[in-house]
């Protein structure tokens, strides 16, 4: 919907829990000049009363939002949004979900890069299934970059994850595919790209972390407990 000058609109949210249970929230009034980057916020306080957790995955919400004129006039329905309430943290050296200490175990998933037919969202479900099975709970997305080419589309591999229950963490850009030795280098495109993951990644609950710059920052067998401090370099 193209926002008029002098006019006055509002937001309208209604969201819906798995359980049928339907909160609605409205924005205050605001005009076109309060737009950021073509965008308006709304915020609310809430708390659904149960979390999307890697055992309890079907507890996810519905969003719609509607946009209308100061009075009622509806301009504007965006499709529906599935999320889910979830907080991950890090304290030292555990990790934490809903509040609970958690363990990890974690594996690449190159879905994405076999072929279509396995980055859909059946195969993608098999795929978390099996790997739950034998105590997988967390995987990192295995595009190493985001060159032509380099992977399918997340959007189906994200839903199975919601879904089946599984972490993952969405490989960002790797920064070796950028030049950064230039004066404009802050336009070399990186920023774009990770915009776009950031999106793909969107209101997933499965998606708790980022990772980046694959096999850039470490040095081979850093995760051997021989060379875990790094001072061997044969």
């Amino acid at each position: 919907e193209q926002l008029a000058s002098n006019t006055r609109y509002e937001l309208h949210a209604r969201v819906v829990e798995n359980d049928g249970t339907t909160h609605d929230f409205s924005s205050p009034p605001f005009e076109k000049y309060e737009l950021q980057d073509g965008r308006y916020s709304l915020t609310q306080n809430w708390l659904p009363d149960h979390l999307w957790d890697i055992h309890t995955p079907e507890n996810t919400c519905t969003a719609t939002l509607s946009l209308t004129r100061q009075g009622g006039q509806l301009l504007d329905v965006a499709l529906d949004t599935r999320f889910g309430f979830r907080e991950f943290w890090i304290d030292g050296k555990d990790f934490y979900l809903n509040g609970s200490r958690i363990y990890l175990a974690c594996v690449p998933f190159d879905n994405a890069q076999i072929g279509a037919f396995h980055a859909g969202y059946e195969q993608a479900c098999e795929s978390f299934r099996r790997l739950k099975s034998f105590g997988i709970n967390f995987v990192y997305t295995h595009n190493y970059g985001c060159q032509p080419g380099s992977h399918l589309s997340f959007a189906e591999i994200l839903q199975a994850a919601d879904d089946i229950g599984v972490l993952v963490a969405l490989s960002q850009p790797h920064f070796s595919h950028y030049e950064w030795s230039e004066e404009d280098a802050a336009n070399n495109g990186y920023a774009r790209h990770a915009a776009f993951y950031v999106a793909a990644a969107g209101n997933h609950p499965s998606v708790v972390a980022y990772s980046m710059n694959h096999n850039a920052c470490g040095y081979a067998e850093d995760m051997n407990p021989d060379s875990i401090d790094g001072l061997d370099d044969p």
